[in-house]
């Protein structure tokens, strides 16, 4: 009996040895990754995103609402040859997407656009990768009914209103920042982020179904202010959205801090330096000599007492004027020297560094090449 026993005993370790081995073989087979979900991508070394990370659906500039087949993103690329590829994955196959051609395109600030150089060409399967030569913030752009792609340089961001570039961080793959100190926002003031010194690129002027057969891509943030100075000031950060503006809750000087991580993207933080410094009266400079700001808002002059505003800023060829409260109901330009209301527009000859002094008393001007 003890012999049978034993035989039985082998005989169900056996049995159950076989099932686990056929058990093990079925598992082998199952598949050990997700398929990823239709849907845009972006993936590459020389990014963040070393798995594929979804893109944002993108804003036509020329309407502000969601463009059908528009893709937009933004991330930091490291210069050299890994970059990153766009994969496209449709009906549950998946594609990888690289330049089929490209070219550098030179955008000078015509039409509010950016003054930047881009790439822009065209995508094809199989066709490398995405690189830069620059380490720096890049927003990607895709666009699916024009096969049109853009790498637009993403790394200078100023926040417009306050008339100044941001200060940006060390380069990081994970995380960025910008910052702007002191900046004074008291109840009223309105402003942005932009990046490239423009508010938009024109991709496609004649395409049909946008308005105006228009087709931009939106280069900077607006959005909506909340909160307080005791609890925390936040916005919201929409492209292409409406200008914040300070309420009386919010005013105040703060460090205003643009950050990109790889788990959020952007987001804006707003940290109390000081109270708002509010003047009953102020003056600034305009026009398109001013290199960050244009003919788009001023450049706030410091007032020095008895009438008299003064900056020192760098100029550009070109024209500027002098305006009361950031709009034109009271204006100045001048000749030689002598302002006069809603005159000519007054001509910067070199490009340089200057220090203007206006007097609205005396109706006169400096402005003198440091």
């Amino acid at each position: 009996m003890k012999n049978k026993f034993l035989s039985f005993r082998t005989f169900a370790i056996l049995a159950f040895v076989g099932v686990s081995v056929v058990m093990t073989s079925c598992k082998k087979d199952d598949p050990i990754e997700e398929t990823l979900e239709d849907g845009y991508y972006i993936k590459g070394a020389g990014t963040a995103y070393t798995d594929a990370v979804l893109m944002d659906a993108g804003i036509n500039e020329a309407v502000q609402v969601a463009k059908a087949g528009l893709f937009e993103m933004y991330l930091p690329v490291k210069a050299g040859t890994d970059g990153f590829n766009l994969v496209v994955v449709e009906g549950g196959v998946e594609k990888t997407f690289g330049p089929e051609t490209s070219a550098d395109v030179v955008i000078a600030g015509e039409d509010w656009q950016i003054n930047e150089t881009i790439k822009q060409g065209t995508a094809g399967e199989g066709k490398g990768n995405f690189t830069v030569a620059e380490d720096g913030m890049y927003h990607f752009v895709y666009d699916k009914t024009t096969n049109i792609y853009m790498l637009i340089p993403a790394s200078v961001w100023e926040v417009n209103g306050q008339q100044g570039q941001m200060t940006m961080s060390a380069f990081n793959k994970d995380a960025m920042t910008w910052t702007f100190e002191n900046a004074n926002l008291p109840a009223g003031k309105t402003f942005k982020f932009r990046h490239s010194l423009g508010w938009k690129v024109v991709i496609d002027e004649t395409e049909a179904g946008s308005a105006d057969n228009i087709f931009n891509i939106n280069t900077n943030f607006g959005g909506v202010v909340s909160g307080d100075t005791i609890a925390g000031v936040t916005s919201t950060l929409v492209p292409g959205g409406g200008d914040f503006a300070i309420g009386a809750a919010q005013a105040a000087q703060f460090k205003i801090e643009l950050k990109w991580t790889k788990a959020n993207g952007f987001a804006a933080v707003y940290t109390k330096t000081g109270s708002a410094i509010v003047s009953a009266q102020s003056w600034g400079v305009i026009g398109n000599a001013v290199p960050t700001t244009g003919w788009d808002s001023d450049v706030d002059m410091t007032f020095k007492g008895n009438g008299v505003w003064e900056i020192t800023l760098d100029l550009l060829v070109g024209e500027i004027k002098f305006r009361e409260g950031n709009g034109w109901d009271t204006n100045y330009g001048g000749t030689d020297g002598v302002l006069s209301p809603g005159g000519a527009n007054i001509a910067i000859a070199a490009a340089g560094n200057y220090t203007i002094v206006m007097n609205t008393t005396a109706l006169t001007y400096t402005i003198t090449k440091n």
